[in-house]
Parts: structure tokens; sequence; C-alpha cells
């Protein structure tokens, strides 16, 4: 009977293979380890308790969702099937975005010229946090306008345009604002903290945080809201839905069906260009 590190070492590897993010890994282990098993039986009656205990603890329909969803790709994993459990509905998603006044507003307060760059890439162009902090500064196409972003959950690379006032302030960081002295195995990447090391996602939301407080803003914002902002506006302006997904780098479309709507990438940059 193989025991249950080996089988969470198992499915891991699984999990790397099919091309999940690091972070989407270590949630999907956390849960797993409650019904991992080598036989079918065990996999079902350990979910099956493991459901009860949550539906008792009145876990939302998201939490039962997502484990749900997690035991879903271990029974693929495993060739099982799923059968004293039914699958949860989750709960309506509301979608928190940034106003383009808001935006303002941030910026007003926002005095350091590397976090301006920042959020506007994270406004304009839709990437996620742990994208932007693993930027290298030869990601970013001043030639052709466009930010090139490297091996995204998908394992593939996607090129989002932006806008030419954008690439120009990035240009301006890089020669007048970027910290010195950097340390010598970090110095390709775009943003460096004080300290010489690239930032993190919890120094970018941390900075977020305050900067909200500062620009009086009481709605709920993380680094992803930039992200369904960036998501909405496009839509808005009748994107489709395919379009979008690309710029995002969505693997599936049900994922970008979320918030969206035939506009050529060109068509795109000109659309971004009138709003910065």
């Amino acid at each position: 009977m193989t025991g249950e590190v080996e089988l969470l070492e198992e499915f891991r590897k699984y999990l790397i293979g099919s091309g999940k993010s690091q972070n989407t890994i270590e949630t999907y282990l956390r849960y797993a380890r409650h019904f991992v098993a080598d036989n079918e039986d065990d996999f079902n009656n350990k979910l099956a308790d493991l459901m009860y205990e949550l539906s008792s603890q009145n876990k939302s329909n998201n939490t039962l969702f997502l484990v749900y969803s997690i035991a879903q790709s271990y029974a693929n994993f495993k060739n099982y099937k799923i059968k004293k459990v039914s699958k949860p509905s989750p709960e309506k998603k509301h979608i928190t975005i940034i106003t383009p006044d808001e935006f303002e507003l941030l910026l007003a307060q926002e005095k350091d010229f590397k976090y301006r760059v920042l959020l506007k890439i994270l406004y304009f162009a839709g990437l996620r946090v742990s994208e932007v902090v693993n930027l290298k500064i030869n990601d970013v196409d001043v030639i052709e306008h466009k930010i090139i972003v490297r091996q995204t959950k998908s394992k593939e690379d996607r090129e989002v345009p932006i806008p030419t006032k954008l690439v120009k302030e990035i240009i301006t960081y890089i020669q007048k604002y970027r910290k010195q002295p950097i340390k010598k195995e970090y110095e390709n990447f775009l943003f460096i903290s004080n300290k010489g090391y690239p930032l993190n996602r919890t120094a970018v939301w941390s900075h977020i945080q305050t900067l909200c407080k500062k620009a009086g803003i009481q709605k709920k914002i993380t680094p992803h809201t930039f992200r369904h902002s960036f998501a909405t506006y496009i839509l808005k302006q009748g994107m489709d839905v395919k379009t979008v997904q690309t710029l995002l780098g969505h693997k599936s479309l049900e994922t970008t069906a979320q918030y969206l709507h035939i506009v050529s990438m060109s068509e795109v940059k000109e659309k971004l260009e009138k709003i910065l």
C-alpha cells in the first residue's frame, strides 16, 4: 500500500505536468492530503468524510466547489470516479473593478516612479501580479510596443500590446529610477526592491493596500483587481472573448467568459492608447 507522502508526491508531479502554477499546486495538495488513496473506495470514503466535515463547518459553496474540483483532478489522475458526493454549485462571483477615476486617485498618491509604472502595467496590460514581478527588462519590446509574458500558467509565452506612453515611462524608469546596486543574479529583473532583490507579490499587495487607504478608496482592491479592470474595459470596447482569452493567458474560454465580447491586436493597442 502506497503511503500518503508518496501519493501526494505522485499527484504533485501530475499537477506540474498539467501546467498548474506553484501556488495552485500548494492549494491542491493542502486539500488532497485528506483524500489521496491507492484505491477508489478509500478515495471516495475519504472525500465524502471531508465534504461532510466542511459542510458541518458552514464552509462556503465556493470552498466546497474548490475541494470537489481538486478531487476531480485527483480522480482523473488515478482514473477513479467520484461516487458518493455531488458537484456543488459555486456562488456567483462578484467582480470588483477600478474605475478610471479611482485609478487616477491611486496615481495621484503614488510618489514612487517604480510603482507608478508597475500599477500601469497591471491596469493597462492585465498581467497577473506574479507575471509582473517576474518580468525581465528584455521582456519589454520597446520597438513593437508590447510585453512578452514568459512561460505563463499555460506553459506558453504570450504577447500583450501596451500604449506608447507606457513604453516611454518604462524606458524612463529603467534609465533613471531603477534601484542600484542590484545583486548580479537579479540584474535582468525589471522591478527591483530597495534592497536589490526582485519585488515579490506580497510587497506589491501590501503597497496597494497602503495606497488605497491614502486615496480614500474603500472597496477591496488587490493586484488582481487591476486585471479584472483591464478585462472589463476591453470587453466594454466590444472585444471578442477569444481575443481577450489570448491577452489574459487563460487556458479555458470559460474562465474568460466571466467578463467578456473581435478585435485585432493593433485595434487593442489603438484603444489602449486613447485611455492612457
